[in-house]
C-alpha cells in the first residue's frame, strides 16, 4: 500500500478532478489534505473505495490528524491575538461563532456549563459529527452537511423538550413526512397533523414529550408503527363525569372527526404553535376541486369567470369570422382578380395551361370550403359527445346510489316504515334503467357513429380525411401548374402569382384555426350551463330551506329549561356568541347537541374530546386551556371557548356560518369552502368518509355540507323534542 501521505496527496487530485471551477481549487489547495479530508470526508471514503483502499483506518487516521491539530498548543496559540485566520481552524472558528450566537446550541454543547466552549467540548461534538457520519457515509457530500444534521439533532433531542419543540421536529423532518402525509401532498396539512397527536396520545389525558420522543426516535429509525384507523370498539362518548345535562350521545362521527382534525391551531412559518391567541391571518382554506365541491357564493364568483370565458371565445369567433370574409371579399378577391387577368393577357402562356389553372382553383375553393365546414361539424360533434359521456356517467352514479339506498333499506328492521321510501327509491331506478340511460347509450352511440362511421356510411373524420387527400392532390397539381407559370409566364404574371399566393396563405391560416376557436366556444357555453344549473339547484333549495326551517331565535320556554339546566345566563350568552361568530343560536345549540348533548361534563377516553364541543386536548391547548380545566368550568364559562375555536378558524373575519360550516368546522375544517366534503370514491378524502358514513344520509357515497347542516337542524329539533317543545 502507498504511505498515507500518498493517498493524501492522490485525494487532493481527486477532489480537483471532481470540483473544476478555479474558486473550489484555490479553497482546495489553501485548506491542506487534512482539513480536506475532514470537510469532504464521505468523497473521501469514496475515494478510497474506488482505488482499492480497504482498510479505512487511514480515513480515521486522518480525522485523527485533524483533531490533533485542533487541541495543539501551536493552534491555540493562534486562536490569541488578531493572527490571521488560517485553513486548519477554519471549522472550529465556525462552529465557535455559530455556538456563541445559539444559545439552544450553545446550552446543548457547553457540557461543563461553564462561560465558554473549550477544545473538548468542541471535539466532543466533532466525534459525534464523525459516528453519525460514518454510519451513514452516502448521506453527505462534506462534514457541513454533518455538522448541520448533527445540529438538528442537538436542538430537537438535547435541547429544550417541551411539546411544541418536539413537534416543530418532526414536522420539519423529511423523515416524518413519509409516515404522516397522508395525501401525498408533499407537505403535512392541520389534519394529518391532529391525526398524529391523537394517535401518540392514544388513551392518555394529553399528549407528552415523552411520547413524542419516542415517536421521534421510531420515525428516524424507519420503526414507526402508524395506524390511523379508529379501533372497532371505539365508543362515541364514554362515562360522563360528574353531574351530567342530557343523556344523548353524539355519534361516533364526531370522534373521527376530532381525530382528523384541529381548526384552533395558529400558524407559523414552521409550523403550529400551542400558546394560544389569536392567528395573525385567516387559515388558507382548501380550493374546490371541481364546481360540485363550491358552495353558492363561490359557485357565482365561477358563473361570472365563466360568463367572461363565454363572452371572449365569442369575440374570437366573431372576430375571426369578420377577419374571414375581410380578406376573402376583399384582399383575396382583388389578388384573384389580378392574377387571373394577368394570366388570362399573358400571350407567352398557352390556352391549355389556363384553362387548367382555372378549373384547378375553383376546384380547391370548393374543397377548401369543404373541409373547413367538415371541421366545424367535428368540433361541434366531439363537443355533444363528451356532454353525452358526461351524461351517461352522472346517471350511471346516481343508479349506483340509489341501489345502495334501496339496499341499506332493504336490511331496515321495520319494514312499513320504509315502504314509502323504498318504493320511491325503485321508481327512479326503473326510470333510469329503462329510459334514461337507454336513450344516453342511444345518443352517444349516434354520435360516435356521426364521428367514426359505421355500417355502410362515412363519419365525418373519414370525410375529412378523404377531403384533406383531394386537397393534397389538387395541390401538387397546382404546385406544377404554378411551377410552369413562373418559367413560362412574364413579369406581371409572375408578381400576380407571388401577390395571390400571399394573400392565400393569410386567408389559409384564418381558416385552420376558426375550428379550434369554435370548439373553444362551445365547450366554454357547456361550462357556463353546467354552473348556471348548479346554482339554479342551490337557490332552490334555499328557498325550501328558509321556508321550512327555524326563524333562528330560541323559544322562550326552551331559554327558561335550558338556564335551569345549565345555569342561569347560559341562553343570553349562547346567543352572545351566536352574534359575535355570525351564526344563528339554534344551529349552534343543535351543533353543541350533536357533539355532547350539550353537555359541559362530557368525556370522550378515545382520544380524550371534551366539553360542549368536544374539544380535543391539543385544541384546548391551542385555545390557551386544556381540557383538564375544560372539565372543571360551567356551560357558561366554556362557551368562551367555543367563540374563541370558531373565530379562531374564520380569522374575525365576520363570515357568515351556517348550520353546515358550524358542522364543517368541527368535522373537516380546512374543507370549509366546500360543498363536498369526503367522498367513498375519492383516494384523497375516502379516509375521512368510511368513519363517518353516517353523516351520509341520502347513502350515495359522499357527505356533504347540506347533510351536515341537516344534522345540525334534526340535532336542534332532539333538544326541543327533550323540553316537549316539538
Amino acid at each position: 500500500m502507498e504511505n498515507v501521505n500518498q493517498i493524501k496527496s492522490g485525494f487532493i487530485d481527486y477532489l480537483k478532478t471532481k470540483y473544476k471551477d478555479k474558486e473550489t481549487q484555490d479553497k482546495i489547495d489553501s485548506y491542506g489534505p487534512e482539513l480536506s479530508i475532514f470537510i469532504y470526508n464521505s468523497a473521501f471514503q469514496k475515494y478510497l473505495k474506488e482505488n482499492g483502499y480497504e482498510d479505512d483506518s487511514i480515513f480515521e487516521q486522518s480525522i485523527d490528524d485533524m483533531k490533533d491539530t485542533l487541541v495543539s498548543d501551536e493552534f491555540q496559540s493562534s486562536q490569541e491575538g488578531d493572527a490571521e485566520m488560517d485553513s486548519d481552524n477554519l471549522i472550529l472558528s465556525t462552529l465557535t461563532n455559530l455556538f456563541n450566537q445559539d444559545k439552544d446550541l450553545f446550552a446543548a454543547i457547553n457540557t461543563n456549563l461553564d462561560d465558554t466552549i473549550d477544545i473538548d467540548e468542541m471535539t466532543g461534538f466533532l466525534d459525534f459529527v464523525d459516528e453519525m457520519m460514518q454510519a451513514e457515509p452516502d448521506e453527505y457530500e462534506n462534514t457541513f452537511d454533518g455538522i448541520a444534521k448533527s445540529i438538528q439533532n442537538i436542538k430537537r433531542i438535547d435541547g429544550e423538550s417541551s411539546v411544541e419543540g418536539i413537534l416543530d421536529s418532526i414536522y420539519n423532518s423529511d423523515e416524518a413526512l413519509e409516515y404522516l402525509d397522508i395525501d401525498g401532498d408533499g407537505e403535512l396539512n392541520d389534519i394529518e397533523k391532529e391525526l398524529f397527536e391523537s394517535f401518540v396520545q392514544g388513551d392518555k389525558e394529553e399528549l407528552t414529550a415523552e411520547d413524542l420522543k419516542k415517536a421521534l426516535e421510531e420515525i428516524e429509525n424507519g420503526t414507526f408503527k402508524y395506524d390511523i384507523k379508529l379501533p372497532d370498539d371505539a365508543l362515541p362518548v364514554d362515562e360522563i363525569q360528574g353531574s351530567t345535562a342530557f343523556e344523548s350521545t353524539p355519534s361516533t362521527e364526531n370522534i373521527a372527526a376530532r381525530q382528523t382534525s384541529n381548526p384552533s391551531q395558529n400558524l407559523t412559518s414552521t409550523g403550529r404553535t400551542y400558546n394560544g391567541g389569536t392567528p395573525s391571518s385567516t387559515p388558507v382554506q382548501t380550493t374546490p376541486d371541481n364546481i360540485n365541491d363550491m358552495n353558492l357564493s363561490q359557485l357565482k364568483t365561477e358563473q361570472a369567470k365563466r360568463q367572461e370565458n363565454v363572452d371572449n371565445a365569442k369575440n374570437d369567433v366573431d372576430n375571426t369570422a369578420s377577419e374571414i370574409d375581410e380578406v376573402k371579399n376583399n384582399e383575396y378577391a382583388e389578388a384573384k382578380e389580378a392574377y387571373d387577368e394577368a394570366v388570362k393577357n399573358d400571350e407567352n402562356l398557352d390556352k391549355e395551361l389556363k384553362a387548367k389553372r382555372d378549373d384547378n382553383l375553383k376546384s380547391i375553393e370548393t374543397t377548401t370550403d369543404e373541409i373547413s365546414s367538415l371541421n366545424s361539424q367535428i368540433a361541434q360533434t366531439e363537443t355533444e359527445l363528451g356532454n353525452a359521456n358526461n351524461k351517461l356517467d352522472s346517471d350511471n352514479k346516481n343508479l349506483s346510489a340509489l341501489e345502495s339506498a334501496l339496499s341499506s333499506l332493504n336490511n331496515a328492521e321495520d319494514e312499513e316504515s320504509v315502504a314509502e321510501q323504498k318504493a320511491a327509491l325503485q321508481e327512479q331506478i326503473n326510470t333510469l334503467k329503462n329510459d334514461t340511460i337507454p336513450n344516453d347509450e342511444q345518443e352517444r352511440e349516434r354520435l360516435e357513429q356521426l364521428l367514426n362511421g359505421g355500417g355502410e356510411s362515412d363519419g365525418l373524420k373519414s370525410q375529412l380525411e378523404t377531403k384533406e387527400q383531394e386537397l393534397k392532390e389538387l395541390q401538387e397539381a397546382r404546385d406544377d401548374i404554378e411551377a410552369q407559370i413562373e418559367k413560362k409566364g412574364n413579369e406581371a404574371t409572375k408578381q400576380a402569382l407571388k401577390d395571390f399566393q400571399d394573400v392565400e396563405k393569410k386567408l389559409d391560416d384564418l381558416n385552420s384555426k376558426f375550428p379550434d376557436l369554435q370548439k373553444a366556444l362551445s365547450t366554454a357555453q357547456t361550462e357556463l350551463t353546467e354552473v348556471n344549473e348548479l346554482i339554479a339547484e342551490k337557490e332552490a333549495d334555499n328557498t325550501e330551506k328558509e321556508n321550512s326551517y327555524y326563524d333562528g331565535n330560541l323559544p322562550s320556554e326552551l331559554v327558561s329549561a335550558l338556564d335551569s339546566k345549565l345555569g342561569n345566563g347560559f341562553c343570553a350568552k349562547l346567543e352572545e356568541v351566536a352574534k359575535n361568530i355570525n351564526c344563528d343560536a339554534v344551529d349552534l345549540l343543535g351543533m353543541m347537541q350533536s357533539e355532547s348533548g350539550v353537555n359541559p361534563k362530557s368525556y370522550n377516553k378515545n382520544g380524550g374530546a371534551t366539553g360542549l364541543i368536544q374539544f380535543m386536548p391539543s385544541t384546548a391547548r391551542s385555545l390557551g386551556t386544556s381540557t383538564e380545566e375544560l372539565l372543571n368550568m360551567s356551560a357558561i364559562e366554556q362557551l368562551d371557548y367555543v367563540e374563541k375555536y370558531y373565530t379562531n378558524w374564520t380569522g374575525g373575519s365576520g363570515q357568515r356560518l351556517e348550520a353546515g360550516d358550524l358542522y364543517t368546522l368541527c368535522f373537516l375544517p380546512s374543507f370549509l369552502d366546500r360543498e363536498v366534503l369526503c367522498s367513498s370514491s375519492d383516494s384523497k378524502t375516502s379516509k375521512y368518509y368510511g368513519p363517518n358514513s353516517g353523516l351520509d344520509l341520502n347513502k350515495d357515497g359522499q357527505i356533504t355540507k347540506d347533510e351536515l347542516s341537516q344534522r345540525v337542524q334534526n340535532k336542534y329539533q332532539e333538544v326541543l323534542k327533550e323540553y316537549g317543545l316539538a
